[in-house]
Parts: C-alpha cells; sequence; structure tokens
C-alpha cells in the first residue's frame, strides 16, 4: 500500500479517502481523511484542503449534512477563498434548497474565478433546472473554451452542445 511507502504524506492519505468515498466504503473513508488531517496537523501542513476534498466526496454522493460540515472546516481552516471549496459549497446549497445563496457564491466564482471548470458545469446545471437555459448554454460555451485551450477532455460526464446545436 502506498501509505506504507509514504505514511507522513497527507495527500496519500487523502486519495484513499476519495477512493474509499467512491467505492461507497465510507467508515474507511472517514479514517483515512482522519489520518491525513492528523499526518498534516503533525507536520504543520495546512489541512483546509482535506476537509474541502472530504466534503466534496461527501456531497457528489449526496451526504449533504457532512459535506457541508466538512466544508466549513474547510473554509474555517484556510480555504475560504479557494474556489474549489466556494463551488462544493454552492453545490451543496443548491441541493438543500437554498438556491438563491448558491446562485449568489456561483456568480461570485464567475466573476472571480471565470475559467473554474467544476463551477461552469455546477452552475450550467443549476440554471438548467430554474429554466435559465440560455445563460446555461453561454457556461458551458465558456466551459468548451477554457477546456480547449487546456487541451484537456471534458472531465466533468455533461452534454456540451456543439455549434450545430445552435
Amino acid at each position: 500500500m502506498l501509505a506504507e511507502c509514504r505514511p507522513n504524506d497527507p495527500s496519500i492519505w487523502a486519495y484513499i479517502g476519495r477512493c474509499h468515498g467512491r467505492r461507497g466504503q465510507w467508515q474507511d473513508s472517514d479514517s483515512a481523511f482522519k489520518k491525513a488531517i492528523e499526518v498534516a496537523s503533525a507536520t504543520n501542513q495546512p489541512t483546509w484542503w482535506i476537509h474541502r476534498d472530504w466534503g466534496h466526496i461527501r456531497a457528489r454522493f449526496g451526504f449533504y449534512p457532512a459535506a457541508q460540515r466538512h466544508l466549513d472546516n474547510a473554509k474555517a481552516s484556510g480555504g475560504r477563498n479557494d474556489p474549489s471549496c466556494i463551488a462544493a459549497d454552492a453545490y451543496v446549497k443548491w441541493r438543500t434548497d437554498q438556491r438563491e445563496i448558491a446562485k449568489r457564491e456561483f456568480e461570485f466564482l464567475i466573476t472571480h474565478y471565470g475559467n473554474h471548470g467544476y463551477t461552469l458545469k455546477t452552475y450550467s446545471m443549476l440554471l438548467d433546472e430554474i429554466g435559465n437555459t440560455e445563460r446555461a448554454k453561454e457556461l458551458r460555451r465558456q466551459l468548451r473554451v477554457v477546456e480547449s485551450e487546456m487541451n484537456v477532455p471534458l472531465p466533468y460526464d455533461i452534454e456540451v452542445e456543439s455549434d450545430a446545436d445552435e
């Protein structure tokens, strides 16, 4: 196991936590994230990003109260201005029927971090849900431009309209 080779690397423990989460092994996931925080704290490394990742994996699978706790911890421990932390928080707000708060957070991100892929993808989904399809299409076009400039495939499992669809 990689953690045996690098037991003092919090990123390894966080990766293990995310892997267990994707497999639905929540007790193992939580244990790995706790270990990541323990290792980071013991080596005077930041922990906010671990809380953010823990919250994100919980949100991804619909565990919104747990996700919110972890995201709140991330913000409190240094991640308040991290776009991924804000976007995950906005996602949780959206999924817990706090759409207006989610929209404000997403709009903040679009204004300050306009090329943040997760924000573009997730906010477009919220906009589709509330009937603002034109703005949603605009964000997906922007995502397509960002991804093409980065020369990477779309990793977000969404359909992006081609120019022929418009």
